[in-house]
């Protein structure tokens, strides 16, 4: 779904709006904490968002540097991904701990989403 909104729009503008959609779900995710449905839903919508990168970041490496590495870009990109996911789960504990609890957690990670969405307004097309 996002890759074929993408090819219609352009991958900036979905990678904005899967952004601010994560950050308002992790917003609102200790909200509905208390209702199994919810929670679920809201679960399975950030992991919704989270696979669509795997969808926009082949189009936006080749978009951003072009398609003569793409192979190689997209493979740093995946394999900065992977680092992340294992070091974040590594570190989540310990970060929970350090800002008060799982309801600030999911705040913090929402801020990090709203920082993303607004730093793609300074990404640029890529100079021919």
């Amino acid at each position: 779904m996002q890759g074929a909104s993408a090819d219609k729009v352009g991958f900036k503008k979905v990678l904005t709006t899967m952004a601010v959609l994560q950050a308002g779900l992790l917003y609102t995710l200790t909200l509905v904490a208390g209702h199994k449905a919810l929670f679920t839903l809201w679960v399975c919508l950030i992991a919704f968002m989270y696979g669509g990168n795997f969808a926009l970041y082949p189009t936006a490496s080749m978009d951003q540097f072009g398609k003569t590495y793409a192979g190689s870009n997209y493979g740093v990109i995946f394999t900065a991904y992977a680092v992340a996911g294992v070091v974040g789960a590594l570190l989540k504990g310990d970060l929970e701990k350090a800002v008060g609890g799982f309801e600030h957690l999911t705040f913090l990670l929402g801020g990090v989403c709203t920082t993303g969405a607004l730093l793609t307004f300074f990404v640029k097309p890529k100079m021919q």
